[in-house]
C-alpha cells in the first residue's frame, strides 16, 4: 500500500509539474522572455534569438493533440526499460541466475561492490543506457546474494552517475563532444586546432580505479547501514534435473553467441558491414553513429542472449517444461509496474513540452549569461557552476544540447 501511494505521488507531481509548466509557458511568453543561443551553421558562429513558445495557445493545443501518441513513441529510455525488465524476468524464471550466483553467497560485500561499481563505470560505453541495463540485472543479483536489491539499484545508479566521464574506452558522446569541441576552437581560436579524441583517456583511466575504490568505500561505509537487509527466508532447495550440464551447455552457448558478436563489430570482416556504419571514419562513429545498426539493435542483442541462454538452462533443467512457461517468464517483473508505466506516459509528455516550449533552452541561457557577467572566482564560481549545471541538466536532457 505504501509502494503505491508513493509511486501515485510521483505521478501527481509530474502532472502538477506539467501544468506548472504550462503556465510557466504562457505567463513567460506573454512577457517576451527570450535568450541567445549561439550554434555552428556551415562553420561559422551563428546567433539566434529563442523566445517561449506558449503551449496555451492554439499551436500549442495543436502540439499536445497531436504529439500525444508520438511523445511516448519517441521516449527511447522506454523501449531500454521494456529490454531490461523482460531480460531480468527471464534470467530468474530460469533459474540460471540463481545458479551462478550461488557459489559467492559469502562473498565479502566490499568486494561485491567494488565489483558492481567497476562494471558499472566500464559500462559507461554503452552511454546512459547502462542504467536501464544494469539497475534490474544487479538487484536481482542482491537478491539473489541475499542483500536488499535497493542497495544494488543504488549502487548501480551511483556508479554510472559518479563515473560517467570514466571508463576504458572512448564512447559515441566522447566522439560527438569533441568534434563539436575542435570546431568552436578553430573558430574562435587557433583555425589549424586539432583535438585528439584519445588525448584523456588517461585521465579516464586513472579516474576509473580512483573513484572506484573511492565510491565502494563511501557506499559500504554510509548507505549499506541506512538501507535494512531482507528478512532472510528459509529457502527450499529446489534441486534441478542436469543442473551442471545446462550450465554448461548455456554458458558455452553465450559465449559463441557474444564472441560471434564481437568478431562481426571487427571492421573489414565478414558481417562487420552489417552492423556496422562503413561511411564513418572513426570506428566509434561506426559503432554508435544515428545510423548505425549496431547502436540500433544492441538491446535486441542483449535480449536475444538473455532468452535463448536462459531458454537452454530452463529446458535441460525441465524447469520450461512447456513452451508457455518460458512465455510467461517473460512478464514476472511486470507484476505491478502498471503505475510506473503511467509515470513514464507523464515523463514523456512532460519532455515534450518542455522541448516545443523552448523554456529549459531559454533559462539555460539566462543562467550561463548571469554567469558571465558575475565576478566570481575560486570556490564561489565552483559551487554557482555546479549549482547552475544541476538545473541545466534538470531542463535540458540532451547531453550535446547541455554542451
Amino acid at each position: 500500500m505504501k509502494k503505491k501511494r508513493r509511486q501515485f505521488g510521483a505521478t501527481l507531481t509530474i502532472v502538477i509539474v506539467i501544468f506548472a509548466v504550462m503556465l510557466a509557458s504562457y505567463i513567460l511568453s506573454l512577457i517576451g522572455f527570450s535568450g541567445s543561443k549561439t550554434e555552428i551553421t556551415h562553420s561559422f558562429l551563428e546567433s539566434s534569438i529563442i523566445s517561449i513558445n506558449n503551449i496555451l495557445s492554439v499551436d500549442g493545443f495543436r502540439f499536445i493533440i497531436g504529439s500525444f501518441v508520438s511523445n511516448l513513441n519517441f521516449f527511447a529510455p522506454l523501449a531500454i526499460f521494456l529490454v531490461a525488465l523482460i531480460s531480468a524476468s527471464i534470467v530468474e524464471s530460469s533459474g540460471i541466475i540463481k545458479k551462478l550466483v550461488a557459489p559467492y553467497r559469502k562473498i565479502n560485500n566490499f568486494i561485491l561492490t567494488t565489483i558492481v561499481v567497476f562494471v558499472s563505470m566500464v559500462s559507461v560505453f554503452f552511454g546512459e543506457y547502462t542504467f536501464l541495463l544494469l539497475m534490474p540485472i544487479f538487484a536481482l543479483i542482491y537478491k539473489e546474494l541475499g542483500r536488499n536489491p535497493l542497495l544494488g539499484l543504488l549502487t548501480v545508479f551511483l556508479a554510472i552517475t559518479v563515473g560517467f566521464s570514466t571508463g576504458v574506452f572512448v564512447n559515441y558522446y566522447d566522439f560527438i563532444l569533441s568534434e563539436t569541441t575542435q570546431k568552436v576552437a578553430n573558430i574562435t581560436l587557433d583555425p589549424t586546432y586539432g583535438f585528439n579524441l584519445y588525448a584523456y583517456m588517461y585521465v579516464k583511466v586513472i579516474s576509473l580505479f580512483a573513484l572506484t575504490f573511492l565510491l565502494s568505500y563511501l557506499i559500504e561505509k554510509f548507505l549499506t547501514k541506512n538501507i535494512p537487509k531482507p528478512a532472510e527466508e528459509v529457502e527450499e532447495i529446489e534441486f534441478l534435473k542436469n543442473e551442471s550440464k545446462a550450465l554448461k551447455l548455456s554458458l558455452s552457448f553465450f559465449i559463441i553467441y557474444v564472441g560471434s558478436i564481437i568478431y562481426a563489430l571487427i571492421p573489414n570482416t565478414w558481417g562487420s558491414q552489417v552492423l556496422l556504419d562503413m561511411s564513418e571514419d572513426l570506428y566509434v562513429a561506426k559503432l554508435f553513429s544515428e545510423t548505425s545498426p549496431f547502436n540500433e539493435g544492441a538491446f535486441l542483442f542483449i535480449l536475444l542472449g538473455f532468452a535463448i541462454t536462459s531458454y537452454i538452462y530452463g529446458t535441460l533443467t525441465s524447469k520450461y517444461k512447456e513452451v508457455k512457461d518460458f512465455s510467461s517468464g517473460f512478464s514476472k517483473h511486470f507484476q505491478g509496474m502498471g503505475e510506473t508505466f503511467v509515470l513514464i506516459f507523464f515523463i514523456s509528455q512532460l519532455i515534450a513540452i518542455l522541448d516545443w516550449t523552448n523554456i529549459g533552452k531559454v533559462i539555460s541561457v539566462k543562467l550561463i549569461e548571469i554567469m558571465s557577467v558575475l565576478e566570481f572566482t575560486g570556490a564561489p564560481l565552483i559551487i554557482l557552476l555546479f549549482v547552475f549545471t544541476f538545473i541545466i541538466g534538470l531542463l535540458i536532457t540532451s547531453t550535446v544540447e547541455k554542451w
